[in-house]
This record gives C-alpha cells, structure tokens and sequence, in this order.
C-alpha cells in the first residue's frame, strides 16, 4: 500500500492471512472498507487455500481528493479476528484537465430498495458544449466499473440493479468521464447520494390454513421465502410468534422453513399469528395473520384431537373399511334391502294407478279438465308407471338369484339328512 496515490490510478490489496502460529487461514472472508468524507468502498473477498487474498480498486475522477482511510478486517468461524489500518492520500495528476459532469437522473437523495434499477443518466460537456465519444463509467457499491452508453451527443446512459447484499444506506453514486485526444487527457466526474433500502421479501404462509385453533392442539407451521424475482431465500432467521411466545423455523428445503407449535391455556388469549424473516443482508419482512384459539375441557380435548389427528389424517382407512365392511356383510343386508325396496314400488305403482284412474274420472265423467292437460298427465303417469315396473324387473331378477341359492341350499341340507337316516337304519 502506497501513501500517495493519484486518480486513475489503482489501489491493490494483497496479503496474507495466518496464525500466530503461520499457519493460513484457508478460504476465510476479508472485508475491505475505504472511507473519505462516507464510505466509498466495501466489500467482501475469500482467501484462497494458502490463505492468501487480492483485490483492487480503480480511482475515479469523480472521487474526492484528500485522505482516505483504508482498513482491511478478517474473522474466522471461531470469532478470532485481525486487522490492518492504511491511510493515503488522494490526488489529481498534473496536467490532466476537467470536464463538467451534470446528473440528469437520479435526483440527489433520491430513494431504492434493493433488487430495484437505478436508472443514471448524465451530461458531460467541455467547456460547455457536449462532449461526445467520452468514456463514461460509474463504480458499483463493491467497486465494481459500469460502462455508460452514449444515447445523444455528449449525453451518457446506464443503469445499475441493486444487490440483495448490496450495504443499506447513503450511497454515492461516483461518475467519472475520460477522454484522450492528441496525447492529452482530459477528465472529469461528480458524484449524487442516494440512499439504498432493505429489499422487499415475500413471505407466504403455506400452513396452517385455517384460522381457528384450540387449546392442546399441535400444529406444524410452514413458510416459503423468496425474493422479488423469484429466488429462494436460504439460511434466513424466519420466527411464528403467536402471543407471547416465539418459535424458530427451521430450513427444511431450499427456501421452505418449518416449525411445529403446541397451543396451550396460556395462547388462550391470542388473537394473531405473525411471521417476521430477516435474510443474511438484513432484507426484512413481517406477515401477520388473526386467530381464533378456543379453550377446551379434557372430553371435548380428546374427542377434537382424534378428528385432527386420526380421521383427518387418516381418512382414507376409514373410507376403505367402510366399503369393505359393505361389501362383505351385503349376503347379511342386501337380500332383506331388495325386499324393502319391492314392497315400496309396489305401493308406488299402486299410488301412480290410482292417480291414473282418478285423471280419467275427472276428464270422462266429470269435464273438469281440458283434454291437453289430460293427455299431459297420463304421459307423466305411464312413464312413472313403466319405469317402476323396470325397476320391479331388476328387484326380482336380484331376489330371484337369492331364492335359487336358499333352494339349493336346502336341497343339499335335505340330501344330507336323506343320507344320514339310511345310514342309520
């Protein structure tokens, strides 16, 4: 690291990180800060094996001269940490003169969340008429150099999405312009604050879905987080608290947290049910649900936990045992069914008839109805009639089979008995 440093240039970082022992530090993170009048620079690199680390950062014209403070901070999974503190000066080289560059967009103090776009535009002239064919870049949050497009004579476009990891808070957006003609550079830059926000993160409930709880009852509460776009959040801190208790969710796929709850007299009270999640760059988010918890007495504990717990999750056994216990007991039920079934056609067809005739007495002998609504209700009556008789067919044809198997049934017992007695004898 140098004490004196000129704009254009570039700052490198190298080093190497080891125990007191010399033993490297192997693929641990190094964050390095630079810091003026705010923070112009951060960001977080891996040592490599041997525990050995690079970076660099390229001084723009739009940055401001000066001193700058430069620390470099490292921290293993044990917590032990080490640091190494560099201050350089900052300047303008000789001879190199300046344009003017003049934001268009975004307004100073201008506002975004992370995963959003910032669109930058700006107007570089020289000596006040707009410069053209300029090399126009902005530096990202981790230093990173962004090319503008030339959209009209001496005015510059781009644009920037923000990082999910991107560091909350002021942000100078640094623009430099570079221009060399003739062997003679010129240059030039400005810088415009804004402020980047948390990101917006969706968090869904997936269970429970209902509403209404009761004391005693266990619960498995399940929640998916995502970014904007679509990408699962993972190893987030994602917590339910109902009431006055909080439970942890643990990640059991990419993006899903679980976590099971038991509701007891104390939840009694509680009327919501809220999520609160935090990813690693301190994105946030806080969903809230109402509920019902409705205290229970022991019997009525115990006959609502076997609905949940054994109907409910198991109502498939139950919908087969059932069948099967329909299927098997039919020679039981099935016979004495038909037979109900026949005597309540019988009275049926008997009804449909008599019905049948009273329509006829009042169209041929008594005139009190019209021939059209005449002809309308015997259609309705001997359709009724034809398909009770259909049925009646079915019926018989069912009760038939029963009484040919109860007769060979009784032959065989009565052949039995034949045979029995001429042994006998």
């Amino acid at each position: 690291m140098k004490k004196q440093y000129f704009k254009g240039e570039r700052i490198i970082f190298s080093g190497i990180l080891t125990y007191f022992d010399k033993s490297p530090v192997k693929n641990n993170s190094v964050q390095i800060v630079i810091s003026s009048e705010d923070v112009l620079f951060n960001k977080t690199i891996k040592s490599n094996i041997d525990g050995i680390f690079k970076d660099s950062y390229l001084i723009s014209f739009a940055e401001p001269e000066g001193k700058w403070a430069i620390k470099i901070k490292a921290e293993d999974k044990s917590f032990n940490e080490g640091f190494a503190d560099f201050k350089s000066n900052i300047s303008t080289p000789k001879g190199v003169a300046f344009y003017t560059v003049d934001f268009l967009s975004p307004f100073k103090d201008a506002e975004f969340k992370r995963g959003s776009t910032i669109p930058i535009t700006v107007e570089v002239k020289d000596e006040g008429k707009a410069l053209a064919n300029a090399s126009v870049d902005f530096r990202t949050p981790d230093g990173e150099p962004i090319m503008f497009q030339e959209v009209t004579s001496g005015t510059y476009s781009s644009e920037y999405k923000i990082k999910s990891n991107d560091p909350l808070g002021k942000w100078n957006i640094a623009v430099q312009a570079v221009k060399t003609e003739n062997k003679i550079t010129k240059a030039g830059g400005t810088r415009i604050p804004v402020t980047i926000r948390s990101s917006d993160l969706n968090l869904v409930l997936i269970n429970p879905k209902t509403t209404s709880f009761f004391t005693g009852l266990k619960i498995e509460i399940n929640a998916e987080l995502n970014y904007p776009d679509g990408t699962k959040i993972e190893k987030a801190n994602v917590f339910a608290v109902i009431g006055n208790k909080t439970t942890k969710l643990s990640e059991i796929n990419p993006g899903v947290y679980s976590g099971s709850y038991l509701f007891t007299e104390k939840d009694a009270s509680a009327d919501s049910l809220q999520l609160n999640a935090k990813d690693a760059f301190e994105n946030s988010v806080v969903i809230e649900r109402t509920i019902i918890v409705e205290k229970l007495g022991k019997v009525e504990l115990q006959i609502r936990l076997f609905y949940y717990n054994i109907l409910v999750k198991y109502w498939y056994i139950f919908a087969l045992a059932t069948i099967l216990t329909i299927v098997r007991t039919k020679p039981l039920w099935h016979r004495k069914y038909l037979e109900l079934r026949r005597k309540k056609m019988i009275e049926n067809k008997k009804r449909a008839v008599e019905m049948e005739k009273d329509t006829q007495m009042k169209y041929f002998k008594k005139h009190s109805i019209p021939r059209e609504d005449y002809d309308k209700l015997m259609l309705k009556y001997r359709e009724n009639i034809s398909s009770i008789e259909e049925k009646q067919l079915k019926v018989q044809k069912s009760l038939s089979g029963y009484n040919k198997k109860s007769s060979e049934n009784g032959g065989k017992i009565m052949g039995k008995i034949i045979r029995y007695k001429r042994t006998k004898v």
